[in-house]
């Protein structure tokens, strides 16, 4: 089974106040804490919403600005082209609290899967590319779980995963 990452880095930080996938936590960058994460779970990785470093950037898809879906569905795009079998994605403003990042989080099979409490942590099978791409275009409201719904993804309950949207947040995780 060959898998693509994709590093989800195209939010506005509304309400963190700044860039928050360029803030320090334990003396790195929470992008680079994300793709270090990342990169225990699959084979190569790429980039959505933002160039960064020597990762491989992908547009949204089918347009700019549509929140994880379009990231999601750009690197299904691309998985499909390079032939990887699924992509598992993941935000930049998560850090993983489990000590072995090399545990897989999900099964490699033909059924998506999705954090419950983090669903744009998600492992998405390369054949989802055209499914999605036309879900998309129907909608006006992108959903995540509307999508999730969609496609009967199975959920996962691990809980080793932090989301970082604000100050508090993140003061939250240095005290702890």
């Amino acid at each position: 089974m060959k898998v693509l990452g994709v590093l989800l880095a195209g939010g506005k930080s509304q309400r963190f106040g700044s860039d928050k996938a360029l803030v320090q936590y334990q003396g790195k960058k929470l992008i680079d804490h994300a793709f270090i994460t990342l990169d225990h779970q699959c084979d190569d990785i790429i980039i959505s919403g933002r160039r960064y470093g020597d990762l491989i950037y992908v547009t949204d898809n089918p347009d700019h600005d549509q929140g994880p879906l379009g990231g999601i569905n750009a690197a299904l795009c691309y998985a499909q082209k390079y032939d990887y079998d699924a992509v598992v994605s993941y935000p930049c403003d998560t850090i993983c609290t489990f000590a072995n990042l090399n545990e897989p989080w999900f099964i490699y099979n033909d059924q998506a899967q999705y954090m419950k409490r983090q669903p744009v942590i998600g492992y998405w099978p390369a054949i989802l590319y055209d499914s999605l791409s036309q879900w998309m275009m129907q909608q006006k409201r992108r959903s995540m779980m509307a999508w999730i719904e969609t496609i009967i993804a199975k959920p996962s309950d691990r809980d080793y995963f932090y989301n970082i949207n604000t100050q508090s947040d993140l003061n939250t995780l240095i005290d702890q």
